[in-house]
C-alpha cells in the first residue's frame, strides 16, 4: 500500500492539509529551513538544484546546475531534508497546477495526541521510504543518485555484520571470555584518555567522575559476564522440566547517548560479544570522533584473537537523523537499542524493528521528617554533583516534610549546596530556562561553579549543586535537569506522595524514585503508590540505580516500562541479547473432559 492509498483511506478528520500551487508558482526556495515536506497528490513539481554545500546528501556530488523534475503523484518533495533537519537543498516549482498533502511537527503531534493508531501507520510507511529511497524513484534525471547513495553505504555495512555473524558461533564462551577481558583491558589503560576526550568533545561532564563511570563497566560488567554460557542449554534455569537454550539475537543497531558514550558503548559491545550478536553503534554528533577511536581500539582486539572485526562498526560518516531511520528500519537488522532522547527513542519504536528503548529519569527524592538528615544531604549532593548532574536516575527534584525543611536546608548547605533566596531563584529561572521552561542546552552538563558564576551566585563555600526551591504550582520546574540543579519542595507529610506521583506523570515516570526515612509504612507507601521501575531507600539515586550502592544489577540502560513507554522496567542485561528458547518435558496428563467433568461437579 502507497502513502497516498494510506491517506486516502484515513478519516477526514485525521488527513494532512492539502495545499494547491498555480503552475510556475514557486514553492519551497534553497536554504530555507525545511520544517515540512510535501506528499504530491496530483501533478508535477520541478526542482532546481544550483548550489549544494551539505556533503551528506546524495546531491554533493553535482558542481553546475542541473534541473530535473518530479513525475506524477505520490513522490514526496523535501522529505530527506526535513528528518534530518537540514535547509532545503533544491528550489521547487509547480511544474503545472499541483495539489499536495503536507507533512510538518505540528501534523505529527496532532496525531500522536489524537490518532495514535494512524500515526503509527503513517510511520511505518515513511520508514520503508527512508529505507528504500522511494521518495526519488520518479525523478526523470537520476543517475547521479548512484554516485553517492547513503542507503548502498547502509546496505553494506548491515552486510558485514551478517557475515561476520557465522565466526562468533563458531568461539566457544571460554575464548569469548578471553575477547572481553582484552576488550576492558585496553579500555581501562586509557581510561583517563577517554574520560578527557569524552568531557571535551561532548562539553559535558567532567573527566574525573567519567574515568569513574567507565572503571566499573571495565571491572564490574565485565566480571558478571566471564564465565556465562550463552550458546546453547543455558546454566542458570534449575528447572528440570523446562530447560532454556540461548541463540543470539543477530544484527543489534545501537543509539549511544551524548551522556555516555564511551561506558554506553564498552557496555553494550561487551555484552554483543559475548552472546555473539554484532553491533552497528550511533554516536551524536559531538561524540563521532571520541566514539570512532573507541570502535577501532576495539576492532584490534578482535583481530589479535582472529575473529571478523565488523563484530562491531560504527555508522558510516557523515550521518543524518534520515540514515539513523534507515538503518533502524533496515529488514536485516534484528534489534535495535536504544538510549538517547525522547524523540529517537519513539522513533525507535516505530521503526517495525523490535527495539528495547529507555525513557528518560526525573527521579523524586522524598525526605521524611525522621530521616537521618545529614546522612541524606550528603547522599544527595554527592549523586547530584557526580559528572555534572548528566546522569538520568539522579535526584532531580527534592520534597521535604515541612517541619524539617528549614533543618535540610542547612544540612545541604553544609555539603555544599547553594539554596537559592527568592532574588537568586528569579535570576537562575531566567538564565537556566528557555520561554518554554525547558532547562537550555547550553546549560546541559556544565559545573555548579560556572552556572553559578553566570547567575552570580556566590557562597563562601565551593558551590556543587545549585537548589531551587519551588512552590507545588511551579510544577515546570519539577523536570529533568541534566545539570547539578535541583528543585526543592517544602510540603505536608500527607501531600508528599501525590507531588513526587505529579512529577513524574510530568516527567520521567516508571524510571527512578528514592526516598529518606526509617520507617517501614513511609517506605511501603512509598512503593505502592510510586510508579518507577527502581524505588530507592536511603542510598544516593546515582549510585544506587546504576547498582553501585545497591544490589541493582549494574546496566547502562534502565527500562521504565509502561509508565515511561517502554517494554519492561528491568535492567537490561546479557539475556536481553539472546532468543531464550525453552525446551518443556512432558509432566501431566491430559483430560479433554475436563470442562465437563467440572459442570457434573457443580451440578
Amino acid at each position: 500500500m502507497s502513502m497516498i492509498d494510506i491517506v486516502s483511506s484515513i478519516p477526514l478528520e485525521q488527513k494532512p492539509t492539502i495545499k494547491t500551487f498555480l503552475a510556475g508558482s514557486l514553492i519551497f526556495n534553497a536554504g530555507e529551513n525545511t520544517t515540512s515536506f510535501l506528499l504530491v497528490r496530483s501533478g508535477t513539481i520541478k526542482q532546481v538544484i544550483s548550489r549544494i554545500e551539505d556533503s551528506s546528501e546524495c546531491f554533493s556530488t553535482l558542481a553546475n546546475e542541473f534541473t530535473y523534475t518530479i513525475n506524477n503523484a505520490g513522490n514526496y518533495i523535501d522529505f530527506d531534508s526535513f528528518f534530518s533537519k537540514k535547509k532545503r537543498m533544491c528550489c521547487s516549482y509547480a511544474n503545472d497546477n499541483v495539489e499536495a498533502w503536507v507533512f510538518d511537527d505540528e501534523y505529527f503531534d496532532f496525531l500522536e495526541s489524537k490518532y495514535p493508531s494512524t500515526l503509527l501507520k503513517i510511520n511505518k510507511q515513511l520508514m520503508k521510504c527512508l529505507a528504500s529511497k522511494q521518495y526519488f524513484l520518479s525523478c526523470e534525471k537520476v543517475s547521479f543518485l548512484s554516485q553517492k547513495n547513503p542507503t548502498l553505504a547502509i546496505d553494506e555495512t548491515v552486510k558485514k555484520s551478517q557475515m561476520a555473524l557465522a565466526p562468533l558461533l563458531m568461539k566457544t564462551d571460554k575464548e569469548l571470555d578471553a575477547v572481553i577481558r582484552d576488550m576492558s583491558s585496553i579500555v581501562a589503560k586509557n581510561l583517563e584518555f577517554f574520560a578527557n576526550e569524552e568531557a571535551r568533545q561532548t562539553g559535558i561532564g567532567n573527566s574525573f567522575h567519567k574515568q569513574h563511570k567507565l572503571s566499573l563497566v571495565c571491572k564490574h560488567v565485565s566480571k558478571n559476564l566471564y564465565g556465562l554460557k550463552t550458546l546453547g542449554r543455558l546454566e542458570d534455569n534449575n528447572d528440570p522440566n523446562v530447560v532454556e537454550y540461548g541463540s543470539p539475537l543477530g544484527v543489534i543497531f545501537a543509539i549511544i547517548p551524548s551522556t555516555n558514550p564511551i561506558p554506553n558503548s564498552l557496555f553494550q559491545s561487551l555484552h554483543a560479544v559475548k552472546t555473539r550478536n554484532t553491533l552497528i553503534v550511533s554516536y551524536p554528533k559531538k561524540a563521532v570522533n571520541i566514539g570512532e577511536k573507541f570502535v577501532n581500539m576495539m576492532r584490534e582486539v578482535f583481530s589479535k584473537h582472529s575473529i571478523p572485526q565488523d563484530i562491531l562498526q560504527v555508522v558510516p560518516q557523515p550521518s543524518s537523523r534520515s540514515s539513523v531511520h534507515r538503518f533502524m528500519s533496515h529488514p536485516s537488522v534484528d534489534r535495535v537499542l536504544a538510549t538517547g532522547g525522547e524523540g529517537l527513542v519513539k522513533s525507535a519504536f516505530s521503526s517495525g524493528t523490535p527495539c528495547l528503548g529507555v525513557g528518560p529519569g526525573n527521579a523524586p527524592t522524598l525526605v521524611y521528617e525522621d530521616a537521618n538528615l545529614t546522612k541524606a544531604a550528603e547522599m544527595i549532593i554527592e549523586s547530584k554533583a557526580y559528572d555534572n548532574g548528566i546522569i538520568c536516575g539522579s535526584e532531580n527534584n527534592i520534597i521535604v516534610v515541612n517541619s524539617v525543611y528549614d533543618e535540610f536546608c542547612r544540612a545541604l548547605e553544609n555539603m555544599g549546596a547553594a539554596v537559592l533566596n527568592e532574588s537568586e531563584a528569579r535570576t537562575a529561572n531566567h538564565l537556566f530556562f528557555d520561554d518554554n521552561k525547558k532547562l537550555k542546552q547550553s546549560i546541559i552538563g556544565l559545573d555548579a561553579k560556572r552556572l553559578a558564576k553566570q547567575a552570580n551566585i556566590s557562597r563562601e563555600y565551593d558551590i556543587r549543586v545549585i537548589l531551587i526551591p519551588a512552590q507545588t504550582e511551579d510544577i515546570w520546574l519539577a523536570k529533568e535537569k541534566l545539570a547539578p540543579l535541583l528543585s526543592i519542595f517544602s510540603v505536608s507529610k500527607k501531600n508528599i506522595i501525590d507531588l513526587a506521583k505529579d512529577i513524574l506523570t510530568h516527567g520521567g515516570a516508571g524510571h527512578t524514585a528514592s526516598i529518606f526515612t526509617n520507617s517501614g509504612d513511609n517506605i511501603d507507601n512509598f512503593a505502592n503508590h510510586l510508579f518507577a521501575g527502581r524505588l530507592l531507600v536511603n542510598t544516593p539515586a546515582t549510585f544506587g540505580m546504576m547498582g553501585v550502592s545497591t544490589d541493582l544489577p549494574l546496566s547502562f540502560m534502565l527500562g521504565s516500562g509502561s509508565w515511561g513507554g517502554n517494554l519492561t522496567t528491568d535492567a537490561v542485561t546479557w539475556r536481553d541479547f539472546i532468543n531464550i528458547k525453552r525446551l518443556a518435558h512432558h509432566t501431566n496428563d491430559i483430560d479433554v473432559n475436563i470442562a465437563e467433568n467440572l459442570l457434573e461437579t457443580e451440578q
